[in-house]
């Protein structure tokens, strides 16, 4: 869906028709997720990501934003929303490569049950 050349870090190059497409194949056969900083895509990639995690829709999986940069962005958003705190359960922040492969390498994180989750579930 996108005419650019791939990553030179790629193994294997999927082209797909559409984005909604492409979220399908990146997401659902995933066992953890690791976001780099990006732009508007990966922000969108991420809240997907985020959202069916916390919502489960997708089975439980490391969510790690690898980065400092990323702290300011989560502050931000955690003062706007409101306080559930199994949203929040699925987000991890490493700050190198040896501290995400750690994460993975832990598996899925403990998440709270609904009931759990604070004020709203």
């Amino acid at each position: 869906y996108i005419p650019d050349p791939p990553n030179s870090w790629l193994d294997e190059e999927v082209r797909v028709g559409d984005l909604f497409t492409r979220l399908q194949r990146l997401i659902l056969p995933a066992s953890g997720f690791i976001c780099l900083r990006g732009g508007c895509g990966t922000l969108a990639e991420w809240a997907l990501v985020w959202t069916l995690l916390a919502s489960g829709l997708v089975p439980p999986a490391p969510l790690i934003l690898l980065g400092e940069e990323w702290r300011a962005l989560l502050a931000s958003i955690k003062a706007g929303m409101l306080p559930r705190q199994r949203d929040w359960a699925f987000l991890q922040v490493a700050l190198t490569v040896e501290e995400t492969l750690a994460i993975l390498r832990a598996g899925p994180p403990a998440v709270p049950t609904r009931s759990e989750g604070g004020p709203l579930g």
